[in-house]
């Protein structure tokens, strides 16, 4: 019995094979290879394989011509590499947030090209933020009330605020040191210095039209005296008001409980705490629609132009006025001691241009840091202003520190 089942064992063997042998030649059957005529397949014989069956390919279609991307005349000379444009009216990324997380596009680094660009979070404009309340809260001003769910700076400053008099909105900027000027411009602005100042709040916008005449009929009822209107009287209510004094500029901040800005805290809300050229980085401003130096629009038309601390239009719309008396000289002055850090900045003691005071904005190629003089009497038909409010007072445990101080120090 069991020779009769190792003899079978060979004819099973040659039958699963001969089986495998016809599965193969069913799987091949599908026009892709054949036997010659002879019916021998490895016997030699030549064969002619049949054209493959199927549709004739199509000729293609012509393809119509798009039309040419429109080109802004104030890129066309530029460097590719160092654009950073809005195509066709569409922008090519989105502002997500108004506050103070928005993000900023910087300006790429040496030999990578404009298709890449680094997003970099402000960090609540320089500070440490939380958008539910701090366990100590810094106390406002009477007239001022914190923005609900606008969040609070690491010391408990709201990080926006409302004036209750003018309903105007504004951005905290905290304490830090800034640079100021340039190392490479006109000599008015120059050198680029490092100022330290207390955390302060400016207006996100320049006072408006529709602001300011709420401010003059306050003024003829309580000191029974009319004030001169602004000279762009006609446009609407959202505009920035112009052509105001200076000694109105500083009656108006006087009505809503603020003062006008320094130099440096004019420029260091424009240039965010990396000490950008532009409130937008380092790069050319990419406008949409197109915008040209001294145009003016209603505040906040233009989402380029937005500082890291959230505040509108410090490069274009306004000039706008600065507490400090004009001198081109004033850098080099405020570090005549060999400071490498100016603190408690006051500004020049005198007006070199008599009558003269600073106006920052709106300055060739959108510079942060451009400066010039204005006379107090008679500014230009597009200088305006905006107001900050300033020595803050901490929370109870940063008072005990002794952090804060008022300006105390001129040059």
């Amino acid at each position: 019995m069991k020779f009769y089942r190792l003899m079978m064992l060979p004819v099973l063997v040659a039958a699963v094979c001969i089986c495998g042998c016809g599965d193969d030649s069913e799987d091949v059957a599908d026009g892709s290879s054949s036997v010659g005529s002879s019916g021998n397949a490895g016997g030699g014989g030549s064969f002619a394989p049949e054209a493959p069956q199927g549709r004739q390919a199509e000729k293609p279609k012509p393809v119509a011509a798009k039309p040419a991307p429109k080109v802004d005349a104030a890129l066309a000379g530029a460097d590719p590499k160092n654009v950073f444009a809005l195509a066709n009216n569409e922008g090519n990324f989105a502002i997500v947030d108004d506050g103070a997380n928005t993000f900023l596009a910087t300006v790429p680094e040496e030999g990578v090209d404009s298709s890449q660009f680094n997003a970099v979070p402000p960090a609540g404009g320089g500070t440490k933020s939380s958008s539910t309340r701090p366990k100590t809260k810094a106390p406002l001003p009477e007239g001022f009330v914190a923005v609900p769910d606008a969040g609070f700076s690491a010391d408990g400053f709201p990080l926006r605020i409302r004036c209750e008099e003018d309903g105007s909105l504004m951005a905290f900027i905290p304490s830090s040191i800034s640079q100021q000027g340039t190392n490479d411009g006109p000599e008015n602005a120059m050198p680029q210095i490092a100022v330290f100042l207390d955390a302060y709040y400016i207006d996100v916008a320049e006072v408006t039209l529709g602001q300011y005449e709420n401010f003059r009929v306050w003024w003829k009822e309580k000191k029974n005296r009319t004030l001169q209107r602004p000279i762009n009287v006609s446009s609407p209510d959202d505009h920035p008001a112009l052509g105001v004094s200076w000694a109105d500029a500083r009656n108006y901040t006087t009505w809503v409980k603020k003062q006008l800005p320094t130099e440096p805290e004019w420029e260091k809300a424009a240039r965010g705490p990396n000490g950008f050229l532009h409130p937008w980085g380092n790069g050319r401003a990419g406008w949409s629609p197109a915008r040209t130096p001294n145009q003016i629009d209603a505040v906040m038309s233009f989402r380029a132009d937005i500082s890291p601390y959230g505040v509108y239009d410090l490069a274009g719309n306004a000039r706008e006025w600065c507490a400090d008396m004009y001198s081109p000289t004033t850098y080099q002055e405020a570090t005549r001691n060999g400071e490498t850090v100016v603190r408690k900045w006051a500004g020049p003691k005198r007006a070199v241009v008599a009558n003269h005071r600073v106006v920052k904005g709106n300055g060739p190629d959108w510079m942060a840091w451009d400066r010039s003089p204005v006379s107090m009497r008679a500014p230009g038909p597009n200088v305006g202003f905006r107001c900050v409010l300033r020595e803050l007072q901490p929370d109870e445990e940063e008072k005990k520190k002794g952090t804060t101080g008022r300006r105390k120090t001129a040059f």
